[in-house]
């Protein structure tokens, strides 16, 4: 019967995170995991990531206006100043 249709997912593409010690990162390459029996999936990156590869926590792929986007996220150090140096207390800075 060719009037016979499949269903369509109310949500394309979903967001999907893997955390540290899952996925592989070499340079401007990610291998993220994949089905058992599959191949690894390796997704090319457009630029490297601009942390050093023991600081970077989780990666997200997501798809965004027909684009596919690799979110990264890092472990950076919290800044120390030394006594009596340090951000001037008089500078006030806003978030919006």
């Amino acid at each position: 019967d060719v009037s016979a249709r499949f269903p369509r997912r109310r949500r394309a593409l979903m967001p999907v995170r893997w955390h540290h010690g899952t996925f592989t990162l070499d340079g401007r390459r990610v291998r993220v995991p994949t089905a058992q029996n599959s191949p690894p999936l390796w997704v090319r990156l457009a630029r490297e990531v601009p942390y050093p590869v023991e600081q970077v926590r989780s990666v997200t792929l997501l798809c965004e206006g027909g684009r596919l986007f690799l979110d990264v996220t890092a472990e950076v150090p919290v800044a120390t100043y030394p006594p009596g140096e340090g951000p001037d207390p008089a500078r006030v800075a806003g978030v919006d």
